[in-house]
């Protein structure tokens, strides 16, 4: 309720003179406010209040109010006329407030109609009905439209005394619809004690009954009640059937003053012209003076930082908007931007933000996004945008994670069959980011040998779930079976890690390639003869010169190198191969030959004096100063 301090009163006068004195504005005309309602809502636009109030605050904006209003008609009528409602409302679609005023009608059809009466059992269910009507209304306008708000306009008291007080009467009539106490020709005393009392109980259920629209109001920022009891009397005073009383107080146990009355004082249920001037003055003080103002976007934060962020995972984070600006304004054409790049979030747009001097601001708000794709620093500027104003927001972030490292490949080159070789094998978290525990963190979740010959090789020492920290390194080891048979073998040894996804799920893998060759090694025996006149050189020369072999289809080039003084006679080459002799031999005389080891080989090389003399039997041999040896059979000479 508004004070009824004389302070108050006299601003509000001057408020209402000047509104009275002011000229009407010029400016190409734009409807920004329609009435909807009873007959209230009609008269206070057809007597021209809402525009003067318009053109005297708002000068040279063009602003204009159109009347819309049923011109009566109860609350409980209004709740079924919705689709007029909408149609009216929807016909003037630069219109973005509504003036309503409904309910009044409910209550003043008395005790014949179904409203109230003095009296009146149960009334305050009586009074939730009427309530429960213009909250349908309200919901269905605020439906319309996401940018309307709605002013209920409150009544001032009615006057049901200064009028015909004798018996059949309309007057009389009226009051005895209300059970009000007058009956006959005359008072019932003397002094009006008792009519007082009856006014007192007349406006205490009218004010009970406006608190059902106060407290629909109080519960969205779209819609304002202005209280308007007793602010007729309070600029001009009283004087009629109870009494005088000047102005300058709010009387609360009277009626309006019959001077402000309509139908020049007449009419005990609307206002007179000026009367009107003052509930849109009231409006205007209540409401519409910072209404037309424009509100204020204003953004909780203007940078989101999502810090540190591994590789693969997404962190999040919003931004709220509000309006900040005046009392009733509203934030419209609210436009959150769509991010790009790793950063998330598309783009959205909001409701008006509406502005309530007790419930604080509408807020909307955006989540965005961050999942980085890479290790690097990323920002991005966005802009917040409204009739309101525009903010930047600005998106950063930090790419962070573990860097797997493995050599790409493991050659265990040449093996023999049957043989095995084991290659050492280390895996590492190589990141250049700062240890950040599980953003950095490498986990080898599991490893698999796969390919052709995955069989043949064997991963050692590896556990799964192993996690390295930064530098850390899982040393391991492969071994390689020549079980197979000989010729290239190739597998990929495949490690999954959580390298590019959050912590401990499958993320990127490395790959190992194994490869290795199984060769089949055939000996080459060598005697020889007369050991001590010569050597054998071979090429090429074997890993194990006692027991020299070599893989399958080497060429080996035997040299016979005689010492000084003696000379080479011939080479023996065994074929046991050869039809019907298994120790045939063939026999060549240069000093070098060559073998291909497509099978063991066995090669005796001969060697004798170098005078060519040769002892005829193996006695005279031994007896002739070395010119006769036994035979050696070795891998060397």
């Amino acid at each position: 309720m508004h004070t009824n301090t004389r302070a108050y009163v006299f601003s509000l006068s001057l408020v209402v003179a000047i509104l009275l004195a002011a000229p009407a504005g010029h400016a190409r005309a734009e409807e920004r406010i329609v009435t909807i309602g009873d007959s209230w809502a009609y008269l206070i636009a057809d007597y021209g209040s809402l525009q003067l109030m318009l053109n005297t605050f708002f000068p040279g904006q063009g602003y204009t109010a159109v009347n819309e209003s049923f011109g009566g008609g109860t609350a409980q009528q209004h709740a079924t006329q919705l689709a007029e409602i909408t149609a009216k409302i929807n016909a003037h679609p630069t219109a973005d407030l509504v003036y309503l005023s409904s309910g009044g009608n409910d209550f003043l059809a008395g005790l014949t109609l179904g409203g109230w009466y003095l009296g009146m059992p149960n009334e305050s269910a009586f009074f939730d009905a009427v309530g429960g009507y213009v909250q349908t209304v309200v919901n269905h306008i605020l439906s319309i439209r996401p940018d309307i708000q709605i002013v209920i306009g409150g009544y001032d008291y009615v006057n049901f005394w200064d009028f015909d007080l004798s018996n059949g009467g309309a007057a009389q009539a009226l009051r005895a619809n209300y059970a009000l106490g007058l009956s006959g020709t005359g008072y019932i005393f003397s002094i009006p004690t008792f009519e007082v009392g009856q006014q007192q109980s007349v406006n205490t259920a009218f004010r009970a009954l406006e608190q059902r629209k106060q407290t629909i109001a109080a519960g969205s920022r779209r819609v304002h009640y202005v209280y308007n009891f007793a602010i007729v009397n309070a600029l001009n005073g009283y004087s009629g059937y109870f009494g005088s009383w000047p102005s300058g107080s709010a009387y609360h146990d009277l009626p309006v003053t019959k001077s402000r009355l309509g139908s020049g004082g007449g009419d005990p249920i609307h206002l007179d012209t000026t009367g009107y001037n003052i509930l849109a003055t009231q409006a205007y003080n209540g409401f519409f003076n910072t209404a037309f103002q424009a509100g204020v976007l204003n953004l909780n934060t203007t940078t989101i930082a999502f810090g540190n962020v591994r590789v693969g995972a997404t962190a999040g984070g919003s931004v709220t908007a509000s309006n900040t600006g005046p009392n009733f304004t509203k934030v419209k054409n609210l436009s959150f931007p769509a991010a790009s790049g790793d950063f998330t979030g598309a783009g959205a747009s909001a409701n008006p933000l509406f502005k309530d001097p007790t419930l604080g601001s509408d807020t909307a708000a955006k989540s965005y996004g961050y999942a980085p794709t890479g290790r690097a620093p990323d920002s991005q500027a966005l802009t917040v945008t409204s009739n309101a104003g525009n903010v930047g927001l600005t998106l950063s972030g930090t790419g962070v994670g573990p860097v797997a490292d493995a050599p790409t490949s493991l050659d265990f080159d040449d093996l023999a069959e049957a043989g095995n070789a084991t290659l050492d094998l280390s895996v590492s978290n190589a990141t250049p980011d700062p240890d950040l525990a599980g953003l950095t963190n490498l986990t080898l979740l599991s490893a698999q040998i796969t390919g052709p010959d995955a069989a043949d090789f064997q991963l050692n020492g590896f556990t799964p779930g192993t996690v390295l920290a930064k530098g850390g390194v899982a040393d391991l080891s492969v071994t390689f079976n020549a079980t197979g048979d000989p010729g290239d073998k190739s597998a990929t040894l495949t490690f999954q890690t959580d390298q590019g996804a959050p912590l401990g799920t499958a993320g990127d893998s490395v790959d190992v390639q194994l490869t290795a060759s199984v060769i089949r090694l055939f000996a080459l025996t060598l005697d020889v003869v007369n050991v001590t006149f010569g050597t054998v050189e071979f090429d090429p020369v074997p890993d194990d010169a006692n027991a020299p072999s070599y893989p399958d289809g080497t060429p080996v080039l035997l040299t016979a190198v005689p010492m000084p003084d003696k000379a080479f006679r011939h080479w023996q080459i065994y074929d046991p191969n050869h039809p019907d002799d298994a120790n045939y031999a063939a026999t060549d005389a240069n000093a070098s030959t060559q073998l291909l080891m497509d099978e063991d080989k066995h090669v005796t090389a001969v060697f004798k004096c170098g005078s060519g003399a040769e002892p005829l039997l193996p006695v005279l041999g031994f007896l002739l100063a070395g010119c006769w040896l036994p035979l050696k059979r070795s891998g060397k000479t």
